[in-house]
């Protein structure tokens, strides 16, 4: 039996277009949760992102790190005052 690589490399290439679209979707979806939700403290936001990857970490690159949503919390209370 024959390996059909070039079937294969076609399904990779899918595989990658449909995780980037996914990013894409997370990113928009994380960054309207923020703007709908400015007060959210860190663990809201984490909470937020984790649900809406399912925790895969494919999914999650493409969102802040905690340490980053951390620092964006604490740069906006202070705008605030």
């Amino acid at each position: 039996m024959a390996f059909n690589f070039g079937a294969f490399q076609q399904g990779v290439s899918t595989s990658k277009k449909e995780i980037s679209a996914q990013r894409k979707d997370n990113a928009s979806l994380y960054s309207q949760f923020v703007k709908d939700n400015p007060n959210s403290n860190a663990s809201d936001r984490e909470s937020f992102a984790s649900n809406l990857t399912g925790n895969n970490k494919g999914y999650r690159a493409a969102l802040p790190s905690r340490a980053m949503m951390e620092s964006n919390v604490a740069a906006y209370q202070q705008k605030k005052g």
